[in-house]
Formats: C-alpha cells, structure tokens, sequence
C-alpha cells in the first residue's frame, strides 16, 4: 500500500525535503568515488523523490553494467588499461 503524506507547515515540508535528499547523499558520495554497488532504498511513498530514487538506481546499475562490459573488454585485451 503507498504511504500517502500530507505536510502541514513549511518547517515540516522544510524537514521531510532535508530527510529525503539526506537518504541520497551517502550513496552519492559513494557513487562519486567510483562506487556504484549501492542501492538506493525504494520507499512506498508517493512523491517527486520517489521518482528522484528510482531514477538514481537507474543509473547507478547502468554504470555498473558499462563498467562490467569495461572490464570485460579490458580482460580479453581488446582495450587498454593505460590512460593517454
């Protein structure tokens, strides 16, 4: 069942913002360094940020799919590992 919230004051829109986006930053922070292998925790909630979520584990596993292809690449010696 979606969880359905209703905010009543700014300071609580302001909060529930802040408590969203702070669930994203470890795994962007994560993600930034080249760690992709986290998961972004799906709520049942029906928002924008639901969305936001969804759309960053998206992305984190396409990465991490481009990487495995990269490295597959890489072990059967069809590209270099060598930067120019």
């Amino acid at each position: 069942m979606e969880k359905v919230f209703v905010i009543a004051t700014e300071c609580e829109y302001r909060q529930y913002v802040k408590e969203r986006i702070n669930t994203l930053m470890p795994i962007l922070a994560r993600s930034a360094v080249g760690d992709y292998n986290t998961h972004v925790p799906m709520e049942d909630q029906v928002d924008d940020f639901g969305e936001l979520y969804a759309g960053i584990q998206f992305m984190l596993e396409a990465i991490q799919e481009m990487m495995a292809k990269l490295e597959r690449l890489e072990d059967a010696d069809i590209i270099s590992r060598e930067e120019p």
